[in-house]
């Protein structure tokens, strides 16, 4: 999916910013997300603590309309992330 005119790509700073129904970017795989909601992750090692994240889906269609982003709903399967996870990789859609 080519990147679209009329949008900004912000670096993720900080997940705990982020907002749900906000779409992300992923540059190396060059798919859009969009973040239906905070989530706690567990931690695979045993006694292990809980991570904060995000639950988000991939959106096949994204089109900017005046001052907004629009997409077609999201569907197939849930991914998860820990906010720390969101790196340099990762940028945060918005209008121009």
């Amino acid at each position: 999916m080519a990147v679209l005119q009329g949008i900004k790509m912000q670096r993720i700073v900080s997940a705990d910013w982020l907002q749900p129904g906000e779409v992300i970017f992923h540059e190396p795989r060059r798919n859009y997300y969009e973040l239906l909601h905070r989530t706690l992750i567990k931690s695979d090692v045993k006694g292990g603590s809980w991570s904060k994240g995000w639950c988000y889906q991939e959106v096949k269609s994204v089109e900017v309309l005046k001052n907004c982003i629009r997409h077609e709903p999201p569907a197939g399967e849930v991914y998860s992330r820990p906010n720390e996870l969101f790196d340099e990789d990762w940028r945060l859609v918005t209008p121009v």
